[in-house]
């Protein structure tokens, strides 16, 4: 699934163009079977689209895209079909319901009220375990949307910054290599 989804956003990248399956392995680095097989799930989706060969001979003739020298090569020439669906595909997808959603209602009407507010009031009030509030107090904090009202000490009263509106905001971090 990890995999899917960061070939989806190196054709996401692509969308402007036209691009060929090994130009999508050499930038991902996975094995051309693995990027087939997105490929061809992107495809059943209407995501992306292949192009015919009769089409790669006009593109050729008609727009400066590199496909080769002399003849367009017989690889197949893909392109991104609906940008918006593959957006939402490839996006990271969040739960709803869950305590972090709780905290982050809890937080904004304490902001409305309150202008600040305390990790305390947001775990009584979101009823969640401390650990927890104070792990998602960190990742807004490193994101920009909450910051200390004031510096140090236990009751520390917390601001938020940006109010991204009912819906939290995405504090989860980047994917790296070693987690596929």
């Amino acid at each position: 699934m990890e995999k899917l989804r960061i070939i989806g956003v190196i054709v996401f990248e692509k969308s402007s163009q036209f691009f060929t399956l090994g130009q999508v392995v050499e930038v991902s680095g996975f094995d051309r079977i693995t990027v087939r097989r997105a490929l061809e799930k992107l495809i059943r989706e209407k995501l992306i689209l292949t192009i015919s060969k009769k089409d790669a001979y006009q593109l050729k003739a008609s727009a400066p895209i590199d496909l080769g020298k002399g003849r367009p090569s017989l690889a197949i020439t893909y392109r991104v079909a609906d940008k918006k669906g593959l957006v939402e595909r490839v996006a990271p997808k969040m739960k709803e319901g869950t305590a972090q959603d709780r905290m982050w209602t809890a937080m904004r009407y304490k902001s409305h009220a309150d202008r600040t507010f305390s990790v305390a009031e947001i775990v009584r009030l979101a009823n969640v375990n401390k650990e927890h509030a104070r792990w998602f107090f960190k990742s807004l904090r490193r994101v920009g949307i909450v910051q200390p009202s004031k510096a140090g000490g236990p009751g520390v009263e917390w601001m938020l910054i940006k109010d991204t509106g009912p819906r939290r905001p995405y504090v989860g971090g980047q994917v790296k290599k070693s987690d596929q």
